[in-house]
């Protein structure tokens, strides 16, 4: 039983790799890729899927770059389309790994627990901030916790962007913050009489 979650485990992990890579076959059955996104490997450890990847890798961009219009092989690659190509990855992303939940329900926690992108698994943006109010309620370091959370807050605008949820509904930094205060002393410097 165990050998065989393990094995269902590292299909699994490879079948997200294979949908995250997203090669579809067009009318003329060309090879058309439908993310910038790099599997470098796929496997189980530890009862988890590990999938490692790269959303916009640079290589790929390039070459969906060059791809699209053939005089773009002897231009650089603009910041904006290198945007583009990662906003769509994040969906691509997202929705591969929802559509992997929805279809082996009982493997949830061992498809999510170790993946790469974390903060993009969320399918609403009550979870997304959900997530986040819980790193920002996480006891970290308090010199380390304004970094963590403004990277989370940073990762969840970017999902947010991504996925066109409506962003008026993202806590600010100063409310994220405000929620840990009961974990930490807060710092007040007194003036002494010197």
């Amino acid at each position: 039983m165990v050998d065989e979650r393990c094995d269902d485990i590292d299909d699994i992990a490879a079948l997200i790799g294979y949908a995250l890579e997203g090669c579809i076959h067009g009318f003329s059955r060309k090879r058309h890729a439908v993310s910038t996104i790099r599997v470098e490997q796929t496997k189980q450890k530890f009862d988890t899927c590990r999938v490692y990847c790269t959303l916009a890798d640079e290589e790929l961009v390039r070459e969906k770059w060059c791809h699209e219009s053939p005089q773009n092989s002897e231009t650089n690659v603009p910041d904006e389309y290198t945007a583009k190509c990662l906003m769509h990855d994040i969906r691509h992303y997202n929705r591969t790994y929802a559509m992997m939940i929805r279809l082996v329900p009982e493997y949830s926690d061992a498809i999510t627990s170790c993946a790469d992108f974390p903060h993009l698994l969320a399918t609403t943006s009550q979870e997304a901030v959900d997530r986040l109010c819980r790193v920002a309620t996480a006891k970290f370091a308090p010199a380390w916790h304004l970094k963590q959370v403004t990277s989370e807050l940073t990762k969840c605008a970017e999902l947010f962007r991504a996925m066109q949820w409506d962003t008026s509904v993202l806590p600010s930094l100063d409310e994220l913050l405000s929620l840990a205060t009961g974990f930490y002393p807060v710092y007040t410097p007194t003036v002494s009489n010197v």
